[in-house]
C-alpha cells in the first residue's frame, strides 16, 4: 500500500492493483499524524475531506495560542489540554482541506463547544462545514474531523 500527496489531499494506492481496484481507491481520502509512541490514521470513503492530528499535551506559550485561536475560543479554554485540544482540531482541519499548515489555523472557527463530545467548525475563507471530536488521555490528545456535505456552508 502507498500513500501519495502531490499538493492534494493523500491518496490511498495498491502497488500492482487492476485499473478497477485503483479507480475505486481514487475516491479515498485519507489523513495520518503522529506523536510521540502514538500514531493515527483515518480514511473515509468519499470526495469530503478527513483529518486527524495526534498531540501530546504541554504547556503552549501565549504567542503561539492567540496565533491559533480567537479570544472566545480562548475563553473557552480552562486547561493546557483544552489548548492542545483546540490545536489539534485545527490542524486537523486544514489536513482535511488539502492545504495542510499552508492554510491558517485561525481559518477554522469552532462554531459550537462541548468539550466532552463533538464540535462544529467552520472555515471562515470557504464557509466549509467539518464536525470534530477531540479526546484525551491526560498525556496525548486525539483530534479528528470530517467535512460536512459540500453543500452545507455557513
Amino acid at each position: 500500500i502507498l500513500i501519495t500527496s502531490e499538493g492534494k489531499p493523500p491518496r490511498v494506492n495498491v502497488l500492482g492493483a487492476s485499473e478497477e481496484v485503483r479507480s475505486l481507491l481514487k475516491t479515498i481520502q485519507c489523513s495520518i499524524s503522529h506523536s510521540g509512541r502514538f500514531a493515527a490514521a483515518v480514511l473515509r470513503l468519499d470526495e469530503l475531506g478527513i483529518g486527524v492530528d495526534v498531540e501530546e499535551i504541554k504547556t503552549l506559550d501565549e504567542k503561539m495560542v492567540a496565533d491559533f485561536s480567537s479570544e472566545s475560543e480562548r475563553q473557552e479554554c480552562s486547561e493546557k489540554a483544552d489548548f492542545i485540544g483546540l490545536w489539534a482540531l485545527k490542524e486537523a482541519c486544514v489536513k482535511a482541506t488539502g492545504e495542510g499548515l499552508a492554510r491558517e489555523p485561525k481559518d477554522f472557527v469552532i462554531d459550537a463547544f462541548d468539550w466532552s463530545g463533538k464540535v462544529t467548525l467552520v472555515d471562515k475563507v470557504s464557509g466549509r462545514c467539518f464536525d470534530g471530536l477531540a479526546i484525551h488521555d491526560g498525556k496525548y490528545c486525539l483530534a479528528t474531523v470530517r467535512e460536512l456535505d459540500k453543500e452545507r456552508k455557513v
